[in-house]
């Protein structure tokens, strides 16, 4: 999943006005990612909570009202004053980036609803032991958001930041119609057997349960307009902008690995072939081996300078390249602290603890807000300085979420 994030940013860095769409795509995934919030765990709700046909009709319900909401929340984003007031009354992003993200915003208008169903089956599936199914469906979405982002690219029918819409949009809707197909089976074995138990109980149930997990994905995803909204406040906001999505796009091709973990973790622990113990020890073993990757590319010159071709950041985008090769080294810890902080939330989701997972990512919210706002009255350079309050805020809401296992097992 995470390698469409160096695909878009290379696609664009090769365009004409690479500097504005690169910060137009930015600001467009950033909103995106957080009208998307309430839907992304539906893939835990789902695992944790279908099993029977009451449950299941109570989740898939949940689920088309949560798809609903995100396209109208989508619809005013792109089609009303709404996206002015957020990116540059608020975020503080340039009037053109913000007119520059307008159409690609209405691009993906179905984005998140088409991530919510198929999120929504892929529980389904993982639960029915059919977890090989969501590689087969990532990999025809990649293989789909490639195709139409080389096509549209050559043509050059639309700007860079629109084209990496069109291929987004292109392939979760290509994996959604997919995952629906390959989900027929999984969903008659689930609906076959029965709970007894009232509808609406079970709604109570879920939404108690689902809430914490959604408020969770909200607060992370709040993490990137945070920064860029330190970024815009600070000295060359206009590279910072640009460069941020690029860096971003590249840590998370290795954060990836330990963000999975979390629905590892779920799955693991439900089939009882796993113990708490081994989803830790698993979880510190690829963030070691991610961080580590980091440290290789900061430590041999020749990779850092492969990664920049493979991103088309030649000598029109040196100002980009050189912000990118001085904050890339600040990234070291992510790797490492996302992989632990998502065993930790697997783990207690699996408990069906999802209040805790709210905590941690409030406090490290708060930590990150505190550390960037303390920082505008230094000199120290954006992009490194945001990178460190990063990895505090979620070293903070590991130590957070522990607390409670600490005093409970004390």
């Amino acid at each position: 999943m995470v390698l469409e994030a160096p695909l878009f940013s290379s696609t664009i860095a090769g365009l004409p006005d690479s500097g504005r769409q690169l910060r137009a795509w930015g600001l467009t995934m950033q909103l995106s990612l957080c009208i998307e919030s309430p839907v992304i765990m539906l893939l835990a709700s789902s695992l944790a909570f279908v099993h029977s046909k009451e449950t299941y009709a109570v989740t898939r319900k949940l689920t088309i009202i949560l798809c609903w909401y995100c396209t109208a929340l989508t619809f005013l984003a792109g089609w009303t004053p709404l996206l002015d007031i957020v990116a540059h009354q608020w975020l503080g992003f340039p009037r053109e980036t913000v007119e520059a993200s307008r159409v690609p915003l209405r691009i993906m208008l179905f984005w998140s609803a088409a991530i919510g169903w198929r999120r929504f089956l892929q529980g389904i599936l993982i639960h029915q032991g059919q977890s090989q199914r969501l590689v087969h469906g990532t990999l025809l979405r990649l293989t789909a958001i490639f195709i139409t982002t080389v096509t549209l690219a050559r043509t050059y029918a639309m700007g860079g930041a629109a084209i990496a819409a069109t291929a987004i949009m292109v392939g979760v809707l290509v994996e959604s119609v997919y995952v629906t197909f390959v989900s027929r089976a999984a969903v008659t074995a689930v609906t076959d057997l029965r709970c007894g138990t009232e509808s609406k109980l079970l709604m109570q149930k879920l939404i108690r349960f689902h809430t914490p997990l959604a408020a969770t994905s909200l607060l992370g995803l709040i993490v990137q307009p945070v920064v860029s909204q330190y970024l815009a406040g600070r000295p060359n906001s206009f590279v910072s902008l640009a460069v941020w999505p690029v860096l971003f796009g590249i840590v998370l091709e290795l954060r990836g690995w330990g963000i999975s973990v979390q629905e590892l973790a779920v799955g693991r622990l439900k089939q009882k072939r796993s113990t708490e113990r081994g989803i830790w020890m698993f979880s510190l073993f690829v963030g070691l081996l991610t961080s580590a990757i980091v440290v290789l590319i900061c430590l041999v010159p020749p990779l850092m300078h492969g990664i920049e071709r493979i991103l088309n950041l030649d000598a029109r985008n040196r100002e980009i390249r050189l912000a990118l090769e001085q904050a890339l080294p600040w990234c070291l810890g992510l790797p490492l602290s996302t992989s632990l902080l998502s065993a930790h939330r697997g783990i207690l989701a699996y408990k069906k603890q999802s209040v805790l997972v709210s905590a941690g990512m409030v406090v490290g919210i708060v930590t990150l807000i505190g550390c960037l706002w303390f920082a505008r009255g230094t000199n120290f350079p954006a992009l490194p300085t945001a990178c460190v309050a990063l990895v505090l805020s979620e070293v903070v809401s590991i130590a957070v979420q522990l607390l409670p296992l600490k005093a409970r097992t004390g």
